[in-house]
């Protein structure tokens, strides 16, 4: 072969693998091209999976507390459960349940408190030891006894609301008492638990129909309450303004008073009574 054959074979040659190089670089272009739109669809995908919200099957305990807290007894069994458990159970509970059962197995605040904001609008805890279930008890016997009326309710309703709400009425407020419902009764059912106690004869929403006899404390209301103190062992704050008392009913009451060595405050504004006299 001649000297310009072989250098033509050789260009020819390197032409060749120039071509074959060029080809492949272009392939893999393409390959690149290809391939990443799927990459991206795939970060794409993974993105929204982190980002989309996960609805997980609920848990054995939040599919059993509904229906916990439906059974007839489930109060009794209460004190047998896991306290998140039971808290769990008594956030699903009725507020109209019994007060009896409820007194004794329901220590729960939360719950006293939707029972107490479910009653009346406005609830202070201050005066009531800081406890919404000692507010409840206190505020509904004070209601209780306000509005009772024995024309159409039954003495032992009364008593029977009283004995359950004994444990946990400490400061009882009770701003217009019938004098029907004598002191004797309050004493001797609250008076190894009650501290403190405002009292005001008086009848409740008496509008148009308003008599003055039914205001304030009576000779016979004096001699029952006077009486009585010797029930309130722990009474030591006594209120009784607003009863239009005198010197003489004052007397009477200061004679049951002489007896209960643990009083040590008795409010007697705006009554009465004067100063001309030693009582």
């Amino acid at each position: 072969m001649s000297e310009n054959a072989e250098i033509y074979e050789l260009n020819r040659r390197e032409e060749h693998t120039r071509e074959k190089q060029g080809e492949m670089a272009e392939g893999h272009v393409l390959l690149q091209q290809q391939q990443s739109p799927a990459i991206d669809r795939a970060a794409v995908s993974h993105l929204c999976l982190m980002n989309r919200p996960f609805h997980l099957r609920p848990s054995l305990v939040e599919l059993c507390v509904p229906i916990l807290s439906k059974q007839p007894d489930i109060l009794t069994l209460l004190a047998s459960l896991p306290p998140a458990i039971c808290s769990q159970v008594i956030s699903k509970l009725p507020l109209d349940l019994p007060l009896l059962p409820c007194s004794q197995f329901i220590h729960d605040e939360e719950y006293w408190k939707k029972r107490a904001l479910l009653k009346w609008k406005k609830c202070d805890t201050s005066n009531h030891g800081r406890s919404w279930k000692q507010l409840f008890f206190e505020c509904n016997l004070a209601d209780a006894l306000e509005n009772f009326d024995p024309t159409l309710e039954d003495w032992s309703g009364l008593k029977e609301l009283m004995e359950t709400s004994k444990r946990f009425v400490h400061n009882l407020e009770i701003h217009q008492l019938p004098s029907r419902i004598g002191a004797c009764m309050i004493f001797e059912v609250l008076g190894r638990q009650l501290s403190s106690l405002k009292l005001e004869y008086g009848w409740k929403n008496a509008g148009m129909l308003y008599d003055p006899d039914k205001f304030g404390m009576k000779v016979s209301d004096c001699l029952a309450f006077s009486a009585s103190l010797y029930f309130a062992t722990t009474l030591t704050n006594l209120d009784l303004s607003c009863n239009h008392l005198d010197d003489d009913k004052v007397k009477i009451l200061l004679k049951g008073m002489m007896s209960h060595p643990c009083l040590l405050r008795l409010n007697l504004c705006h009554n009465r009574v004067g100063d001309e006299e030693r009582i």
